[in-house]
């Protein structure tokens, strides 16, 4: 978990803590805050720069990058020295370290994917893919996802800003990650407090129960609901 929003501290104090918690452990430890553990923290970049700093985006998203990869080297270093031996299953295996899996808010995921925090005009809004505003409400996604070769190719050939991408060197390029095809854009999924507005669900039902009544009131509106989600689930 990279938390990207600042502390209640002010500023030349205020950070970003780089937070881990294992995988290993059971959904109700990974969810008590005694099991994490806080790997780092990016200080605030943006102290004493004024509001009218000139820096532009991409040499900001660098310095927090530079920031980042000082947590992330030391990760890498334990894949490369901190790995040991074992047998499971009948088998050698050789047991490393690797980032799992990352938890941010949409804005956090584009940074550290290096993706422009973009508008309409975006050639490629979504991190992960390379479809095009339009194809983004498409009810059968047919996204060509972005993998680490892919990314490669247009870095060599400086197109990375036609995947909306900063051309920077990214804190995540040689650390040990679970998605060895997609890299970091595979292990940063869409948060659903806002994507899926988890956080409003209760007074949609709540909405809902407005509409059409509680128990067996306005029976024929409720009908109508029914075979709405009857005819989206086939769909």
């Amino acid at each position: 978990c990279y938390d990207k929003t600042h502390t209640d501290l002010h500023g030349s104090l205020s950070c970003s803590p780089f937070i881990a918690v294992p995988t290993f452990f059971n959904i109700d430890c990974r969810c008590d805050t005694n099991f994490w553990v806080t790997l780092g923290y990016v200080p605030n970049l943006g102290f004493g720069k004024g509001q009218n700093n000139q820096q532009n985006s991409s040499d900001k998203l660098q310095d927090q990058h530079n920031c980042i990869k000082v947590i992330t080297d030391q990760i890498a270093e334990l894949r490369d020295k901190g790995y040991f031996w074992t047998e499971v299953m009948g088998r050698v295996v050789k047991v490393v370290v690797w980032i799992h899996i990352i938890t941010v808010d949409t804005s956090g995921h584009n940074e550290l994917c290096q993706k422009y925090n973009c508008n309409g005009d975006t050639a490629c809004p979504y991190r992960c893919c390379m479809c095009g505003l339009p194809n983004l409400s498409d009810s059968i996604a047919q996204c060509d996802l972005v993998t680490m070769e892919l990314f490669d190719q247009y870095k060599e050939e400086g197109r990375l800003a036609e995947l909306s991408m900063h051309d920077i060197d990214n804190a995540f390029a040689d650390v040990p990650l679970s998605d060895i095809v997609r890299g970091i854009f595979g292990i940063v999924p869409a948060e659903t407090l806002h994507v899926l507005g988890t956080g409003i669900i209760k007074y949609i039902f709540k909405a809902i129960v407005q509409l059409i009544g509680p128990n067996k009131s306005k029976k024929k509106e409720k009908d109508l609901f029914d075979t709405l989600h009857e005819t989206l689930v086939r769909d």
